[in-house]
């Protein structure tokens, strides 16, 4: 037997970027060679020591959405609404709005929230909460 440890197995930036969800944190993989922040799908192309995880501001505007209204997760009562949003610092993700669908519409600004760990959302920045009936 061994009296050496392996070391963990490295982690995928995709891990990575969930930790910081998890941990209530919109962080960005920003690869400085490229010059751009990386889109989610490519995140684990690239090696974790060539990313630079950067502070996103979280706010943003929401880009295309599309509302369910059947169940397809135990996590979501219907209806509720996956969303397209297009960080200000030009990323898109994949997440929901806060809010009654028929209140959202394309174009508004929006921000990120969590509320409870681990659970990234968005909700109407304050101008377009007032514009609301």
């Amino acid at each position: 037997m061994s009296d050496t440890m392996q070391s963990p197995a490295p982690m995928l930036p995709s891990e990575v970027f969930l930790q910081f969800i998890e941990a209530s944190e919109l962080r960005a993989p920003f690869v400085e060679e490229r010059g751009e922040y990386l889109p989610y799908h490519e995140m684990d192309r690239v090696s974790n020591e060539d990313i630079d995880w950067r502070v996103c501001s979280g706010k943003g505007e929401l880009a295309a959405m599309a509302v369910f209204h059947r169940r397809y997760s135990p996590d979501f009562d219907p209806p509720y609404n996956v969303a397209l949003i297009k960080l200000d610092e030009g990323l898109l993700i994949l997440s929901s709005v806060i809010g009654e669908p028929g209140a959202l519409r394309t174009g508004a600004r929006v921000c990120a929230a969590f509320p409870r760990a681990g659970h990234l959302v968005f909700e109407l920045d304050a101008a377009n909460r007032k514009e609301q009936p």
